[in-house]
C-alpha cells in the first residue's frame, strides 16, 4: 500500500521520510502517459536505491478531473509506488517564494530527484512546471518524454458529461467521484425533511447538470451513506452539488466528503411549490433506495 501524505508546506514539518525521486504529472487525469512515466520512475529509483513518489501540487481540496484523491490512490497502489504526496500550497512569481518551496519540497519531504516531462505545466498549479524543477534540482532533474505528447483522456469526459458511468467503470475500473467541504445553504431542504450537504465547486465538474444516484463517504467519521445529489447552479449562478444523505441527519459544514457518482436518475426540474419540490425529492430518494436494493438482490 502506497503512503499517503497531505501536506501543507506553511506546516513546515519535518517528516523525516526515506530519500525518494518524485513524478510530477497530471494525475488527476491519469491515462497511458502517466503509466510509461512510472515505469521510468521506477527503474531510476532502482538504479539510485531510492523510493517512488508520485507528487501532486494543489492549491485546492477538491478534485476537477477525472480522478479525486482516492482514485489517484488507487492507481498508485496497482502500480506499487511507495507514497503519494498531496503538497497544498499557493506558489506565485516569487524568486524567494520559489527558494522556499524548493526547499521545503527537498528538506522536509526528502525529495532529492525529481522525474518531469518536457513542457510540463498545469494552470491551476502556477508554477509548478518544468522550468521550475529543472532550475531548482538541476542535475537531480530528468526530464523524459513530452507532455504535449499526453493524449486528452475526451472519451472518458465524454462518457462522464452523457452520464454513462458504467461504461466509465469497464473501462477504468473505478467510479467517478470527487470530493469537496460542505458550506451551508438556504437550508431549504432541512425545511422540508431533506437536508443536504452543498459543495460549491469553483470549477465545472465533468458531469451534466441533473439529479444522481450517490455514495457519501465522510472522512471525519470514516463511514459511507447512500445519496441522492444533485448538479446545479444556484441563484449567486454558483455550480453547487448538494446531496441528501439517507439515513444521515447531523450538521457537517467544513467537513470534507468524497461523492462517488452511480447513476443518473433524471434532469433537472423547475418546481413552482415547496410541496411540489418535497413529493419530487421523496421520488427521488426512493429510487435510490430501490435502485441500491436490486442491485444487491442480484
Amino acid at each position: 500500500m502506497s503512503n499517503v501524505i497531505n501536506y501543507n508546506n506553511l506546516s513546515r514539518i519535518l517528516l523525516n521520510l526515506d530519500d525518494s525521486i518524485a513524478l510530477v504529472s497530471d494525475f488527476q487525469n491519469w491515462n497511458e502517459f502517466e503509466d510509461r512515466m512510472i515505469i521510468k520512475l521506477k527503474n531510476v529509483a532502482n538504479k539510485l536505491g531510492i523510493k517512488t513518489t508520485i507528487f501532486i501540487p494543489t492549491i485546492s481540496e477538491t478534485d476537477y478531473g477525472i480522478w479525486n484523491k482516492k482514485n489517484i490512490v488507487n492507481l498508485a497502489n496497482e502500480h506499487k509506488i511507495d507514497q503519494v504526496i498531496f503538497y497544498i500550497n499557493r506558489i506565485t512569481n516569487n524568486k524567494e517564494e520559489k527558494q522556499y518551496i524548493y526547499e521545503n519540497i527537498k528538506n522536509m519531504l526528502s525529495i532529492k530527484n525529481i522525474l518531469i516531462s518536457d513542457n510540463f505545466k498545469l494552470d491551476k498549479s502556477y508554477y509548478y512546471d518544468t522550468d521550475f524543477f529543472v532550475n531548482f534540482w538541476k542535475e537531480n532533474c530528468i526530464v523524459f518524454d513530452n507532455f504535449l505528447n499526453k493524449a486528452n483522456p475526451l472519451n472518458l469526459y465524454n462518457l462522464l458529461k452523457t452520464s454513462n458511468f458504467l461504461d466509465f467503470k469497464k473501462i477504468t475500473k473505478l467510479d467517478y467521484q470527487f470530493s469537496g467541504r460542505v458550506v451551508e445553504g438556504k437550508k431549504l431542504g432541512r425545511k422540508i425533511g431533506f437536508p443536504t450537504a452543498n459543495i460549491v465547486t469553483q470549477e465545472l465538474l465533468p458531469i451534466d447538470n441533473g439529479v444522481f444516484i450517490c455514495e457519501v463517504f465522510i472522512e471525519a467519521i470514516n463511514e459511507s451513506y447512500l445519496g441522492a445529489g444533485c448538479y446545479w447552479n444556484n441563484e449567486l449562478k454558483q455550480k453547487v452539488f448538494e446531496v441528501n444523505i439517507i439515513n444521515f441527519n447531523k450538521d457537517i459544514y467544513g467537513w470534507l466528503i468524497d461523492i462517488k457518482i452511480l447513476k443518473k436518475i433524471r434532469d433537472e426540474v423547475k418546481v413552482n411549490s415547496l410541496d411540489q419540490l418535497k413529493e419530487l425529492l421523496k421520488s427521488d430518494v426512493d429510487y435510490c433506495k430501490n435502485y441500491i436494493n436490486r442491485k444487491e438482490e442480484t
